[in-house]
């Protein structure tokens, strides 16, 4: 039988059981869960459509030609159209203009391609029609809707978009989804415009639009999509890094086995901590302080945060270094498409290319790395400053190789840097109009981490990337450490390997820096370097989880001369950090298997629990609240409720409904209210704090009157949680009597049995 034969047989046979798999998943989550998702699943697969002919020449020198970019893209260019029109005051932010603005795109795309396609004849030749693919797109498509699948069932085990900071992320997607124009209004801020990276969230509510889910399904539809879209984007960059550097069709088998560990290391792995206390002191029962508790891998080191894509993922926050991971993955593949595209001078020895400016400026990747700077900038800034220092080294050492003259090299350099930084700005521009820097002040660090503790969370990584930095030097037979050595060496690399090597040692730069510098913040004190820390180290994580991909498959399967055993433990221990996500799972969702324990992927059922809010009452008359005011609120209407701590129960309301109140989360607002890195608490959050105090306290008529007109307040909430704060923690008491004088109650539930106490809107005569 002919090979194609048996390839196409082998397609047919693994389309049916991912068919047939699916089906049986689907059989547990129930027809609710399943249509929701099915819709979100269309969405997702026509903005991929969408974007498709130009992805197909942007990644044309890839395998698959880039396909899982092409999906990346849609959300971002479909999503990006629509909040540059509704920033500007073109089109209103709604479902029709969203679709307008996919169908836009993909217009574009067909034109611009067949544009590139027509000036330059050869891309034509060299170009598959990806429409004769259409076998191999569908079992993508096949395989990433099993994943999807398969994390939809287990995320139903513990949906709830309750703890941490789901609170914050799920009410920006709320309030997003009822604003018309961007910015949208800060849901804990009344009359002020969210000062927060919040691009992220506006991306994710822009695709539960389109598919008309509603934010409660749409909040975890977005974490599965990350994850699902994190694990095939790593697959592919790896892949494809590894399939340059064979260029062996003999060796097909190499490339799949780095692109699955790439995968695995940025979903499910997590760093040796969780090695050491949360599988070997259980094994043998090793007596330590506390039991290992999933988070505990990011709070190792004290006073400091250093978590990982799988921990965010089990967690389940869609706070915006989650949401930037898609496309974080996306500009590392378009780095390496840049290197791809200037592989021949390269490659090619003493090959130096002439300094054509022209040639530099109208360099589309470039343009697009400058793009994709910009969205980082709205969506996690932190990421900005990272990935612009990630391409300025490659940027150096590729034109250190292809040009010939020391001034050449630094013009140009330069000239690519300048286009990064405009057109950054250039994208960001609607978002930074309205927007307030919060930190920008850089000091020294007041303490530093414990030797042992870095150790423990990073020797397995720089180890793996030292390694495999040491055998390429030996290949190359380096002798002495100056810049003729150095750049020999250089020579002696592929693309592929300077690449990776450049992620390693950027990675290793990362996890260092906080030991001598922070960003000034609110988390000052012994906290002062906390998000410093937590900010450059999961970027490290996530460029090191590259590097095991690419680095340990060559290492093993390209290198057998190199006899070390050393490659064999470093392969080990990273297959030991992939368990996390089963015992963080085990932790966080329960036992899987049992799939009566499933109970749905909606975001708010968690309201409908008992003994939520505390051990003896249930916040079922929140959620009746809740809902009233989402069928009968208009978008703009403002509510008043109790003001709480970060990470606190309180403003339940405004979180659940999207609808505005004068002060939310008071600590996170400090931060978000913080100007010129002031570490002083904002006097606007402590005015609003004490005016609501006054509201619901005060025996005042006419001052109560006043400040009601001056927040706009259409809406009081009176329930377990005010009557709990003013009459337990503050000790001074609602003035229902006067509250109730100066409105209607429009409704109330008491469907409590374990407290007497109602639950009731009082709207604003």
């Amino acid at each position: 039988m002919k090979k194609s034969n048996i390839k196409k047989i082998i397609n047919i046979v693994l389309i049916i059981l991912l068919a047939i798999s699916i089906l049986l998943l689907h059989l547990a989550i129930g027809a609710k869960d399943l249509i929701e998702f099915a819709k979100w699943y269309l969405v997702l697969f026509a903005m991929g459509l969408s974007f498709l002919p130009l992805n197909n020449l942007i990644f044309k020198k890839f395998h698959d030609r880039g396909y899982i970019f092409s999906k990346v893209f849609g959300i971002l260019f479909s999503g990006f159209l629509m909040w540059v029109l509704s920033s500007f005051k073109i089109m209103k932010f709604n479902v029709i203009n969203s679709y307008i603005c996919v169908i836009i795109v993909f217009i574009l795309s067909l034109l611009i391609s067949k544009l590139i396609i027509k000036k330059n004849p050869t891309i034509k030749v060299n170009n598959e029609n990806i429409y004769s693919k259409i076998l191999s797109i569908l079992r993508i498509e096949l395989i990433l809707f099993f994943i999807m699948s398969l994390a939809c069932y287990i995320k139903g085990f513990n949906s709830m978009a309750y703890g941490t900071e789901k609170y914050m992320d799920y009410g920006y997607m709320a309030t997003i989804d009822r604003t018309d124009y961007m910015p949208p209004q800060d849901m804990w801020f009344s009359g002020k415009k969210i000062n927060y990276y919040y691009f992220g969230q506006y991306i994710s509510t822009f695709i539960t639009k389109l598919s008309g889910v509603g934010v409660n399904y749409g909040y975890n539809f977005m974490l599965i999509t990350l994850f699902s879209l994190t694990m095939f984007e790593c697959y592919t960059l790896v892949y494809n890094l590894l399939s340059t550097r064979i260029n062996n069709k003999k060796k097909k088998y190499i490339p799949v086995i780095g692109g699955i560990m790439a995968s695995l290391a940025n979903t499910l792995a997590a760093n040796m901590h969780y090695v050491i206390f949360g599988l070997i002191v259980p094994i043998f029962h090793i007596k330590v302080e506390n039991n290992f508790w999933f988070p505990d891998s990011t709070r190792y080191i004290e006073n400091t945060i250093h978590e990982f894509p799988s921990y965010s993922f089990i967690l389940g926050d869609l706070h915006a270094h989650v949401l930037n991971i898609i496309f974080v993955l996306l500009a590392i593949a378009l780095i390496f498409v840049y290197l791809l595209n200037n592989q021949k001078t390269i490659n090619t020895k003493n090959a130096y290319k002439a300094f054509n400016i022209k040639e530099i400026i109208f360099n589309p990747i470039i343009v697009l790395l400058g793009f994709m700077l910009g969205i980082f900038k709205m969506t996690n800034y932190w990421d900005f400053p990272i990935y612009f220092v990630v391409c300025f080294i490659v940027f150096l050492i590729s034109n250190m190789i292809m040009y010939k003259k020391i001034k050449d090299i630094i013009l140009t350099t330069l000239i690519q840097s300048i286009m990064l930084l405009t057109t950054s700005t250039i994208v960001s521009l609607p978002f930074s109009m309205s927007f307030d820097m919060i930190s920008s002040v850089i000091k020294p660090v007041e303490s530093r981490s414990l030797v042992y503790k870095l150790i423990v969370l990073w020797a397995l990584p720089i180890t793996t990337v030292l390694y495999f930095i040491y055998i390429t030097i030996k290949d190359c037979k380096f002798k002495k450490f100056n810049i003729e050595q150095i750049m020999k060496y250089i020579y002696s690399l592929n693309i592929s390997d300077i690449f990776s090597i450049i992620l390693g040692i950027c990675a290793i730069g990362l996890v260092l820096a906080p030991e001598f510098v922070y960003v000034v913040d609110i988390y000052n004190g012994d906290y002062h370097r906390a998000n410093t820390m937590f900010k450059l180290t999961y970027q490290a994580y996530m460029m090191f989880g590259l590097c095991f991909g690419y680095m340990l498959t060559v290492l093993i399967f390209l290198h057998k001369k190199e006899h070390s055993l050393l490659k064999y433990k470093l392969l080990f221990l990273f297959v030991l950090t992939i368990l996390y996500s089963y015992t963080a799972g085990k932790m966080w969702f329960g036992n899987v298997l049992e799939y009566k324990n499933y109970k749905t992927l909606d975001a708010m059922y968690f309201l409908l629990d008992n003994n939520y809010i505390d051990e003896n009452v249930t916040s079922i008359d929140d959620s009746a609240v809740i809902n009233w005011l989402n069928d009968h609120a208009s978008n703009d209407d403002v509510i008043l409720e109790c003001y709480g701590d970060s990470f606190s129960y309180e403003d339940r309301i405004s979180v659940f409904t999207g609808l505005a109140t004068p002060i939310g989360w008071y600590n996170h607002e400090w931060l978000w209210r913080s100007k010129n890195s002031s570490l002083d608490f904002p006097p606007e959050v402590q005015e609003r704090m004490s005016d609501v105090d006054i509201i619901y306290t005060s025996s005042d008529e006419e001052e109560v009157k006043n400040l009601i007109q001056k927040y706009n307040i259409k809406y009081i909430i009176i329930g377990y949680s005010e009557y709990n704060y003013y009459n337990n923690k503050k000790a001074s008491h609602l003035n229902e009597e006067l509250l109730k004088k100066l409105g209607t109650i429009v409704f109330s539930s008491n469907m409590n049995d374990n407290l007497n106490i109602e639950t009731y809107i009082i709207k604003i005569n």
